[in-house]
């Protein structure tokens, strides 16, 4: 597949007999780059899309369902060049473009550390006192992507033997699938309200991601 992709980009990650899942471009560090002239908090991850993964394994799908998908992974880093390398695994088709919603964007919610613990979430990023054992956000390439996939489906048997199977999948790279009482804790430290998407909450911190599809 030749086509570059970009934001609003519904594709097909293929599995084994002509079957796919399905997944969305929603969001590109580029889109901040272009308009302030930095990638800000995007740095680190400049070199990825964020994806949306949907639940579901299909043979074929129709353009008009595809808005009415539900979402299994709401926010994951990958690397751009796993989708134009031959190197990397599986190969991908183009589904459909629809615009982005900024409102409905997700991103991965991370602990990263530098010179100390910070939470991440996107444009937003706290400064915390306790470092947690959640790993800085993770790079994904197309087959970790479908592997994470049919994992939160339950359906690990579908995953190639020749894929990397990880010991923990997101629950150690991402708040979101964390296990126990860790992203409670983590909000209530950082005062962050999970009732609350991620375009509400970075608009507290003074970052309007519509911003940046404009």
């Amino acid at each position: 597949m030749s086509k570059k992709l970009r934001v609003g980009d519904y594709f097909g990650l293929e599995l084994a007999g002509g079957k796919f899942i399905v997944g969305r471009i929603t969001f590109d560090p580029e889109q901040r780059k272009a308009k302030e002239g930095n990638y800000g908090n995007f740095n680190f991850v400049q070199d990825c899309y964020v994806i949306q993964v949907y639940e579901g394994i299909y043979s074929r799908i129709d353009s008009r369902d595809l808005a009415h998908l539900k979402v299994l992974i709401p926010g994951l880093y990958i690397f751009k060049s796993s989708f134009y390398k031959k190197l990397y695994k599986p190969a991908w088709r183009y589904l459909d473009h629809r615009e982005v919603n900024p409102k409905t964007v997700e991103f991965p919610m991370v602990i990263t550390n530098a010179e100390r613990f910070y939470f991440e979430y996107g444009e937003i990023s706290i400064p915390i006192e306790k470092g947690i054992d959640i790993r800085k956000t993770v790079h994904a390439t197309n087959s970790q992507a479908v592997v994470n996939a049919l994992h939160y489906m339950g359906r690990d048997d579908l995953v190639r033997k020749d894929y990397f199977m990880p010991a923990s999948f997101l629950e150690r790279s991402d708040l979101r699938f964390s296990e126990g009482s860790v992203l409670h804790d983590v909000a209530a430290m950082v005062g962050v309200d999970l009732g609350k998407g991620y375009y509400q909450l970075a608009l507290e911190h003074g970052a309007d991601l519509s911003r940046l599809y404009e």
